[in-house]
């Protein structure tokens, strides 16, 4: 079997092959990409700094009107290159529309676009004007490679395909003339799917580039079909975990304020509605809220007591009292502070910790309860501020089982 002549195979690479070539899948991928980064991006390029609004969604329609429209004229191109009419819409729309448009842009440049905004409004517009000049050169370049491409190849074929008459009278010629190479002549390659080689290599390489696309795509539609099904696997394992720790929320502060030891520090008594009557006669607020309230307290006091035993060796860890409903022990009042020391030999605090930009994070699996109290600091290394802060771990009975900083805000992150 000729490589010419694979659409008579039954093979389905062969078949698929075939099709590409019948559709021109690389030359109308190359034309789809200049329609829109050529064509496209010299009309719509821009738009947002035009004296009058544009919606953001007309760029996006008209990119996709034009790749269709470019895409069309290859075909009929493609299918009749002796067609006048079409050769002359082929290079108004793909040569002569960015080229007036870029050119007529450029003119108009101040008058059209506004720059303004920005860090460097100035090299933006630069950047657009320069971008333009090099449309419509490109522009230029192609129409004329096009143009001396097209009629290089009809010179050629000029000088290559002989009036059939001629062709008839020198076969009859041959054959009266030299019947021993008459009767050794082979058929007319071309009849076979030979061709000349330079015109098969032409026509393999074509074919190895359609595959190549054809191959690109199966494997880029794999990959987001595999990454879609792991973000989704993810976003439900993330569901669930989140969705775990909120049932974990509802459980522990509903042991908490149900507690003889949250009743002894908070409760004058519960309103019918769930709030607490507190002490102080403030506004009452949800029974949730206050507890929360109440562990965002406790995690400063024990944050502050700690930074107080790093900067003063006189305070011991045994002087802490447990505060409110929850218990601590020495040894992790010490871990805590050398925790800090390690944590500030980089990150200089520019204050102390404060009761602000608290985060309650509760992880099911742990069974525990995590607050943070806010620790600004300058990272030494880098030179720059960071949002560090200091955490108190409490478990699921209310006993401070760690105490930490570290350099980034407290925030609830899963393990998927």
């Amino acid at each position: 079997m000729k490589y010419n002549n694979v659409q008579k195979s039954g093979s389905l690479i062969h078949i698929l092959i075939a099709f590409l070539r019948k559709i021109a899948l690389f030359g109308t991928c190359i034309h789809i990409l200049w329609s829109v980064f050529i064509v496209g991006m010299s009309v719509f390029l821009d738009y947002n700094r035009l004296p009058f609004y544009v919606h953001s969604i007309v760029p996006v329609i008209g990119y996709i009107m034009l790749a269709t429209a470019g895409a069309v004229i290859w075909f009929k191109l493609n299918n009749n290159r002796r067609d006048k009419g079409i050769l002359l819409t082929y290079q108004i729309f793909y040569y002569l529309i960015p080229i007036v448009v870029s050119v007529l842009k450029i003119i108009f440049f101040d008058n059209l676009y506004t720059f303004e905004g920005g860090m460097f409004p100035g090299l933006t517009a630069l950047g657009s004007y320069v971008f333009y000049i090099v449309i419509a050169v490109t522009g230029m370049v192609g129409c004329i490679i096009f143009n001396i491409v097209r009629i290089v190849k009809k010179r050629r074929g000029e000088r290559a395909v002989k009036p059939e008459e001629e062709r008839n009278v020198e076969s009859d010629e041959a054959q009266n003339t030299r019947p021993d190479r008459a009767q050794n002549t082979k058929p007319d390659r071309a009849l076979n799917g030979e061709g000349n080689d330079a015109g098969d290599i032409k026509l393999k390489i074509t074919d190895f580039l359609n595959l190549a696309i054809v191959g690109a795509a199966i494997m880029a539609l794999l990959y987001l079909i595999v990454s879609f099904v792991i973000y989704e696997s993810r976003n439900q394992m993330n569901q669930h975990v989140i969705s775990q720790n909120d049932d974990y929320r509802t459980y522990v502060l509903t042991e908490l304020i149900e507690s003889e030891e949250y009743e002894k520090a908070m409760w004058q008594g519960v309103n019918e509605d769930g709030t607490i009557e507190r002490k102080n006669g403030e506004q009452d607020v949800p029974l949730f809220d206050e507890a929360e309230y109440e562990l965002c307290w406790e995690a400063y006091t024990y944050s502050l007591f700690v930074e107080v035993m790093a900067k003063d060796e006189s305070i011991k860890a045994s002087d802490c009292k447990n505060v409110g409903v929850s218990k601590i022990s020495a040894e992790v009042l010490e871990q805590g502070k050398n925790a800090y020391i390690a944590f500030t030999k980089r990150y200089v605090p520019e204050g102390g910790v404060a009761m602000e930009g608290q985060n309650i994070v509760y992880d099911a699996d742990k069974k525990t309860v995590s607050v943070s109290s806010k620790l600004d600091c300058i990272d030494q290394s880098e030179n720059c501020t960071v949002d560090a802060c200091m955490v108190v771990v409490f478990d699921k009975n209310w006993k401070v089982t760690d105490i930490y900083c570290q350099d980034r805000e407290l925030e609830q992150v899963n393990q998927y």
